[in-house]
């Protein structure tokens, strides 16, 4: 797979070695050969899921209830009510933006014009707009959080966004895959090299990722849209995959981190089916965003363990019996079982319960899970 025309800041091109990648790209591509099911994703049906983990990803804590009692009561494209609610607003934007690539247009400067310009509607500091051309920023921004400025965490000079940007098109719309997970493979490229050129001051990374789905959407490689759910999960890695790529101009340290979350994330996905098939109804967002949280634990499966969890991933400050009171359904309708109690206490002093999902309530070929270590999620 050829990345030619994609250059760096100093004019020389990225590099990308796809050889290094190969294993899991075949992992992936078998996965998907025995779970074709995955590949039917209706991705309208996702949008309140993948607003607030695109939001999650940028240290936004949308809750998704209220995601979808904001996008229920409102006409998409009417947010004059919200002009002073940034969380209405927020959700509103990225809400007009799935459904603008749900249209399929082709990626070009003006369709890419349209789509910045209904995420960031009046998002935008009036010191940045201040600085904005036509198209892009024209002024220099920063990448990264770092306190200091200078040239390493600098996005393209402005005054070459345009001819950088015209080689991103060039790619999205040139580009050939082989197989279905190139696809996917292209669709990251695209999200690396879009926060590097960092087009404009803000929301750079929300709209890399929307432009990557766009693309997998045009290409119809629905398997791969629920990409975004497993960045919070492991954000500083994801950190640093882009900085590392930054840093040696080799974009296969990037597209390597996402193939294997992605990989995982796919396993979650066919377990979380196949609890649904068990239970013969489809799950809420609110639940599905349980059963992700508990198979993306890392750690043992305990109320301890998945409190601390919830916590890191959403900054907030989530007590035992809150996260408790989540599980209890879960347990009640005899998806999660609890099977004993942990060596280490709760600080109130009560034993701290073990978790897992009821394997007699899903019905799944066990040799396809490689990434999760199935043992700490389902009983024997």
């Amino acid at each position: 797979m050829r990345i030619d025309n994609l250059k760096t800041a100093k004019g020389y091109n990225f590099r990308f070695n796809k050889d290094q990648i190969m294993p899991i790209v075949d992992e992936i591509e078998n996965f998907l050969i025995s779970v074709p099911s995955l590949k039917k994703v209706k991705f309208k049906q996702e949008i309140p899921k993948e607003i607030q983990s695109n939001n999650k990803i940028e240290g936004i804590d949308d809750d998704i209830e209220e995601i979808n009692r904001i996008i229920k009561r409102r006409p998409v494209n009417s947010i004059i009510d919200y002009e002073d609610d940034s969380v209405a607003r927020r959700v509103v934007n990225l809400f007009g933006a799935y459904n603008f690539i749900l249209q399929k247009k082709e990626i070009n400067k003006d369709t890419l014009g349209e789509l910045y310009n209904q995420i960031s509607n009046g998002l935008i500091k009036p010191v940045d707009l201040a600085s904005m051309g036509e198209y892009y920023r024209k002024d220099a921004v920063c990448i990264t959080n770092k306190p200091y400025f200078d040239e390493k965490n600098e996005g393209i000079k402005y005054y070459l966004i345009d001819e950088y940007m015209d080689y991103l098109f060039d790619y999205i719309n040139n580009s050939e895959a082989i197989d279905y997970t190139d696809y996917f493979i292209i669709s990251q490229i695209i999200h690396f090299y879009f926060v590097y050129v960092h087009p404009y001051f803000d929301c750079n990374g929300r709209t890399s990722r929307i432009v990557s789905l766009w693309y997998l959407l045009n290409n119809k490689a629905n398997a791969f849209l629920n990409f975004n759910r497993s960045i919070p999960f492991s954000k500083g890695q994801y950190c640093h995959a882009i900085e590392s790529s930054r840093r040696t101009c080799n974009i296969t340290h990037f597209i390597k981190y996402m193939l294997e979350i992605e990989k995982a994330q796919l396993e979650k996905e066919y377990l979380i089916s196949a609890v649904e098939k068990g239970l013969k109804y489809r799950l809420t967002d609110e639940e599905y965003l349980i059963l992700e949280y508990y198979l993306s634990n890392n750690q043992e499966q305990t109320l301890l363990s998945l409190t601390q969890l919830f916590n890191r991933v959403n900054n907030r400050s989530f007590k035992p019996l809150q996260v408790e009171q989540r599980i209890k359904e879960f347990k009640e309708k005899g998806i999660i079982l609890e099977v004993g109690n942990s060596s280490r206490f709760l600080r109130d002093g009560r034993f701290n319960p073990k978790y897992r999902i009821n394997r007699d309530l899903i019905d799944i070929d066990e040799s396809l899970i490689k990434r999760l270590q199935l043992s700490n999620y389902v009983n024997k």
